[in-house]
């Protein structure tokens, strides 16, 4: 018996539907974070240290959008959405830091997972740390099972980017 693997359409009308579809997407998690009051307009906000502070116009409160069992769900499947198929593909660990990215991480790696066919492999979380300086590190014993493995890094908050450089 031989097995027919199916690829992805090149159809031009399904990859239309299907684009159409995404942006629908896009446009309803924008509705529905605009409904759970997380996005703050309108404002003036101070994102990060004084040494590094910056300023935005636009703000999405982390402690509103998880302040909800499934806020965190709902929003992993609204980020498994607009990723890219490649970046969904090739993820095999979702990691994050030991803040709100840990709902984050959690979530998304189970979507991720959940939405994979039965032979493809699960996608790992990953939860950094901080040392006693305060510091985000990786735990020795993850050190290992990261090298060489494609990681997408997630938080629950950008504001200048040390978290992401940690």
């Amino acid at each position: 018996m031989e097995v027919q693997v199916i690829g992805p359409s090149q159809d031009p009308s399904i990859l239309d539907r299907q684009e159409s579809q995404r942006r629908e997407r896009i446009k309803e998690a924008l509705q529905w974070l605009e409904q759970s009051r997380a996005v703050m307009e309108n404002g003036h906000f101070r994102f990060g240290s004084r040494k590094h502070e910056q300023h935005g116009a636009v703000y999405v409160n982390p402690r509103r959008l998880f302040n909800r069992a499934y806020a965190s769900k709902w929003l992993a499947n609204a980020l498994y959405d607009v990723l890219p198929t490649e970046i969904r593909q090739q993820t095999e660990i979702v990691g994050g830091p030991p803040t709100g990215g840990v709902i984050v991480v959690r979530d998304l790696s189970d979507e991720i997972s959940t939405k994979r066919k039965k032979n493809e492999p699960e996608v790992e979380g990953l939860f950094f740390s901080k040392d006693a300086d305060d510091v985000i590190t990786l735990h020795e014993e993850d050190r290992e099972r990261v090298k060489g493995r494609r990681i997408l890094l997630v938080d629950d908050v950008r504001h200048r980017g040390a978290t992401f450089a940690a």
